[in-house]
């Protein structure tokens, strides 16, 4: 995201498919830009690894289903 620098301190972000790709970065830069960053993926054990290495907190949770997602919501 180039020289710009940014302040998500204070903020709560909820990022979906965390555990790799596009999804694996934008956590990344949440969590570096301060921000409280809940990473959620369906695959558990990959998520945890990209979780702790981003620095956001693992959510596991499939999103097409509802009682996942709210499970989420309420762990957030």
């Amino acid at each position: 995201m180039g020289n710009l620098n940014y302040d998500f301190s204070g903020r709560s972000v909820i990022v979906t498919g965390a555990a790799r790709g596009i999804g694996f970065e934008l956590g990344s830069f949440f969590a570096n830009a301060g921000a409280q960053t809940y990473m959620v993926d369906v695959d558990g054990d990959e998520l945890q690894d990209a979780a702790k290495r981003a620095g956001g907190v693992a959510v596991v949770a499939d999103v097409s289903s509802t009682a996942d997602v709210q499970a989420a919501v309420n762990t957030v």
